[in-house]
């Protein structure tokens, strides 16, 4: 005997919420897998042991300048940016419980100079200012 309208569309529905039941797995096991995921931000020389109590100053320099690419259906046209940015960094050696350590203070400087045409009118515009500085110790 063949399952009427109304059994078939409870059938139906069965597999679908048996479907989103699934999804649902997959989601919460990878929720908890993101809070156990760990990354880490290497330097060179990161465990190179330096004598202790030596001092390091630092100081680079980075350029860029060219076109940027915007989304075809955004009114902007011809736009150009040039950046110019600056990093000053301090580190020491020290000694922790008879290991090597490093203190670090990095702090980064930019200006950034763009253009382009928005609406038909050009615009520009010129924003400087200290980046997120960054402070840390690493121990050997």
């Amino acid at each position: 005997m063949p399952p009427d309208n109304l059994q078939a569309a409870e059938i139906r529905t069965n597999a679908r919420l048996d479907d989103l039941r699934g999804v649902n797995l997959v989601v919460v096991v990878f929720a908890f897998v993101s809070f156990c995921a760990k990354a880490q931000d290497l330097e060179p020389r990161t465990y190179a042991n330096a004598p202790v109590g030596l001092n390091f100053l630092m100081a680079g320099y980075g350029h860029t300048a060219g076109g940027v690419a915007t989304d075809p259906a955004v009114p902007i046209d011809e736009a150009q940016v040039e950046v110019h940015s600056t990093v000053w960094a301090y580190a020491r050696s020290l000694g922790v419980f008879g290991k090597s350590a490093k203190f670090n203070v990095v702090l980064p400087y930019a200006w950034v100079s763009g253009s382009a045409k928005a609406f038909g009118q050009f615009r520009e515009r010129n924003v400087s200012g200290f980046a997120d500085p960054r402070f840390y110790v690493m121990v050997n």
